[in-house]
């Protein structure tokens, strides 16, 4: 009698271990992208030099950190040291972008953000990451002008330290 009441309990804590486990994908995710993103404003900053953030929304999703236009993501930088970091989404299963644009076309078709050295400004700004977990909360990662970043939930996950948007 006793396994079976266990095997119940069991059965019916599974589901929602996984739906936890997902939802803690889904903001990883996000920190670590809103991170990146903050450092590279302060790298631009402290090596009083231009960097540039990318991203390239399709499967598997990558984030690149570099100080030279148009390098990362699986494009080789001129000056290797260029590349800061690079992120590829298949460390976060379950999470893609759904989609992602910056104002302007500094990058070509590669969705970008510049940020000054002086003040960490971005150019290309004004622009949005929106990540969704498998569990179908979706968070977006907005950069102002400023260089500011913020995150604000779209749907689900009425638990994140975020508020929505």
């Amino acid at each position: 009698m006793t396994v079976l009441v266990l095997a119940i309990l069991v059965s019916l804590a599974v589901p929602a271990i996984k739906d936890a486990l997902a939802r803690q994908r889904g903001r990883g995710a996000v920190e670590g992208l809103r991170a990146t993103l903050q450092w590279g404003r302060s790298e631009a900053m402290k090596q009083n030099v231009p960097v540039f953030f990318s991203i390239l929304p399709s499967a598997p999703w990558c984030v690149g950190l570099s100080r030279g236009l148009g390098c990362g993501c699986g494009v080789a930088c001129p000056d290797p040291a260029a590349l800061l970091t690079e992120t590829f989404g298949v460390g976060f299963p379950g999470v893609s972008v759904a989609s992602a644009s910056f104002a302007g076309s500094l990058c070509g078709s590669v969705e970008c953000v510049r940020f000054e050295p002086q003040r960490g400004t971005a150019q290309g700004s004004n622009g949005t990451v929106v990540l969704e977990s498998a569990v179908g909360a979706r968070y977006r990662i907005i950069v102002a002008g400023l260089g500011r970043v913020r995150v604000c939930v779209e749907q689900g996950d009425a638990g994140a330290p975020w508020p929505h948007c």
